[in-house]
């Protein structure tokens, strides 16, 4: 537990990322704030109050309104639309164009930004992942081979079809790491990997991601810190345990060479993430800074989603 509790606002507190922070701080004795349409669905606790606000429709005045009184802002927020509607650019971009704003206005003393793994260089450029198709060809076989992480982005933006094609995706890789390949399965991979490259339903929010690093690099008018997941980002197990780097994506092997980057991403686990995040909340060591973390995986498989319980351990229903 910290040895100073703040009062620290969760934007999304009840999402795959944020539900994890929430608790985390809890655990450590913080007071949270959940903002979002419907904070209190976590549950409830003497130390956390549910602040009801629409961040999609609302003014600044009204996010301003409710980050008073808040020593630190963590925005894991992300478009409420589901399906591929929740994956706009415009959307993302003007929603952290107004909690920026409204944290200033607000005068809070530190904004934590959880963006995408996009902002990200890839080793040895100057090229950001959401722009080299290499990297989005590696990540969507990576991702799909990981029921974890699959599992993770289905939840995240649920369902929808572009996600049941996903599932298609990930059986015909099966077929053919098993050596039970038909004409069918290899149509289908190459059928959704051509579609990808045309139109990868998930880039448009990922670019926004990265468009929105550029409202917080080299700005000194507020307080910031840029956290960036790693590409295999998904629900996993508490280790307490992970590794952090500037700028780069964390790969395995070759730290500084982005060659064959299939099978080589580094991952986290939300619990983990959720750990990076507090104690960056409480020490404030990446002030300024764009940075990503990573951990050991110790499983492939899905974790339940956490709760808020009276005793504040980090328990799982």
């Amino acid at each position: 537990m910290s040895s100073k509790q703040s009062t620290i606002g969760v934007l999304g507190p009840s999402g795959m990322g944020g539900s994890h922070i929430t608790v985390e701080l809890l655990h450590r004795g913080h007071k949270v704030v959940g903002i979002s349409r419907n904070p209190g669905s976590i549950g409830s606790h003497p130390r956390y109050e549910p602040r009801s606000v629409d961040i999609d429709k609302g003014s600044i005045d009204d996010l301003s309104l409710a980050f008073t009184g808040l020593d630190v802002v963590i925005n894991a927020y992300g478009p409420h639309s589901s399906g591929a509607s929740a994956m706009k650019y415009e959307p993302y971009v003007e929603g952290t164009r107004k909690i920026i704003l409204a944290t200033k206005k607000a005068k809070v003393g530190y904004l934590l930004m959880i963006g995408g793994c996009g902002s990200l260089y890839l080793p040895g450029t100057q090229i950001c992942a959401v722009d080299s198709s290499e990297f989005w060809s590696a990540y969507y076989r990576s991702m799909v081979d990981s029921y974890a992480q699959l599992t993770y982005v289905e939840k995240r933006f649920n369902g929808g079809a572009e996600l049941q094609n996903l599932r298609a995706y990930r059986s015909a890789r099966i077929a053919l790491r098993e050596g039970r390949d038909t004409p069918e399965a290899k149509f289908v991979r190459e059928d959704h990997e051509r579609k990808n490259r045309e139109n990868d339903f998930a880039k448009s929010l990922i670019t926004a991601c990265r468009t929105c690093f550029l409202f917080f690099d080299g700005n000194s008018s507020f307080d910031w810190t840029f956290l960036s997941p790693p590409a295999a980002y998904r629900s996993g197990t508490r280790t307490g345990k992970y590794e952090a780097m500037l700028d780069y994506v964390p790969l395995k092997g070759d730290p500084k060479s982005s060659k064959d980057l299939e099978g080589r991403f580094r991952g986290i686990s939300t619990w983990d993430l959720a750990v990076a995040v507090a104690d960056e909340a409480e020490n404030r060591k990446y002030k300024d800074k764009h940075w990503t973390v990573f951990a050991e995986m110790d499983d492939n498989a899905p974790a339940p989603a956490p709760y808020i319980d009276l005793s504040c351990s980090i328990g799982l229903q």
